[in-house]
């Protein structure tokens, strides 16, 4: 491996966290002044309803990644702007990055909106430094029953001439491989209208099991994944882990 070649393995494995020290910085929050409620979007003519995952209202077409065990259903569309500035100012405060609103936790600086249909579960560490170091999280979240879930993004520009979902997968596949990652016969399912791909995968030393979700926007490859163990792990962890990564849209 030439110096190239090995700088950009240790930037990408940076940015996808692969067996790197993970500092958990626990933060109990939750929201409590809003737990129910609706808004009304008057411009797309449709009421959202704060105690449900926003992706799910808006109408985008999901997606199937099927592996041996189970489907998971993702979303591949975005959330409007206009509909994270009504839900804001529905909710009478600053939408934070570091807790839920209902089930919805957004990141208005970074462009993103996630959900979990269990948010009390997860404690949030959120890295400002993460907005322009593609080797930090810009958000972790941590469940007591033994997952994590991380977001973070980098220029797309750092996969040259790599502007495909399909070719974005066969990188991220390329590097796991390089980086002693443990990957056999991952699942993966791509959307190139949206840009979007889910794949999944399990180390067959670690027993952990990997779901990772990438999702184009304007200049940006964002990333979210999960990993946690699957004999460890409880199973409310794990299943709403890879809720919360297949419900990642960005904001446009």
């Amino acid at each position: 491996m030439n110096s190239e070649e090995q700088e950009r393995t240790k930037r990408y494995y940076a940015f996808l966290g692969v067996g790197g020290l993970i500092v958990l910085v626990v933060v109990i929050l939750f929201f409590s002044k809003v737990g129910k409620g609706t808004l009304t979007v008057n411009e797309k003519g449709f009421t959202v309803t704060i105690d449900r995952p926003l992706i799910e209202q808006v109408q985008t077409k999901p997606q199937e990644l099927t592996t041996e065990s189970k489907k998971v259903r993702y979303s591949t569309g975005s959330i409007a702007d206009s509909v994270v500035r009504q839900f804001e100012r529905q909710v009478g405060e600053p939408l934070q990055p570091d807790r839920f609103v209902g089930k919805n936790l957004v990141d208005k600086r970074a462009g993103f909106v996630l959900a979990s249909k269990m948010p009390r579960q997860w404690s949030i560490s959120h890295d400002v430094a993460g907005y322009a170091d593609m080797q930090r999280n810009m958000v972790e979240l941590n469940s007591a029953g033994g997952a994590t879930v991380k977001v973070s993004r980098m220029p797309s520009s750092v996969v040259r001439g790599c502007m495909s979902a399909k070719c974005v997968v066969d990188y991220v596949l390329n590097i796991l491989t390089t980086t002693g990652e443990t990957v056999q016969d991952p699942h993966v399912s791509v959307d190139e209208t949206s840009k979007t791909a889910m794949i999944q995968y399990r180390n067959l030393e670690s027993q952990e099991e990997s779901i990772i979700k990438l999702v184009l926007s304007d200049e940006y490859w964002y990333q979210v994944s999960t990993r946690y163990n699957v004999t460890t792990s409880t199973a409310d962890a794990q299943t709403d882990a890879a809720a919360m990564v297949a419900s990642f849209a960005v904001i446009n």
